[in-house]
């Protein structure tokens, strides 16, 4: 009885620190498993979110959508591609992080996201 209590508490405390938590373990993984937001002077408010290997782009300025990105996304060492699924488009933005920025670069232009805390 005595070894049986023991083999439980050793696999209770195996499934407690092999908890599930997400590891970052490259830039992609960093972009990927956080949330991303700026607000411009024109009060636009720019965000880029993920739910696993879906993102979503989107543009917004007094709760109206002006532009939204969604779909399957893809990585490399420095860019990103979405697969829109509502106009079947690859757009694909250069990248750059650096600590809690990522900037995106798209047809010349760039702007820069700040990280969000996660609550």
């Amino acid at each position: 009885m005595k070894k049986l209590r023991l083999i439980l508490v050793a696999i209770l405390l195996i499934f407690t620190l092999a908890s599930c938590t997400q590891i970052v373990s490259n830039t992609a993984d960093q972009i990927r498993l956080n949330n991303w937001k700026t607000v411009l002077k024109n009060e636009s408010i720019v965000t880029m979110n993920f739910n696993e290997d879906i993102a979503t782009f989107s543009v917004k300025k007094n709760n109206k959508t002006y532009l939204k990105l969604k779909g399957v996304c893809i990585f490399d060492k420095d860019s990103l591609v979405i697969f829109d699924e509502k106009t079947s488009y690859n757009y694909s933005f250069d990248y750059i992080v650096t600590g809690n920025k990522l900037k995106l670069n798209y047809g010349g232009n760039s702007i820069t996201l700040k990280k969000l805390k996660n609550v």
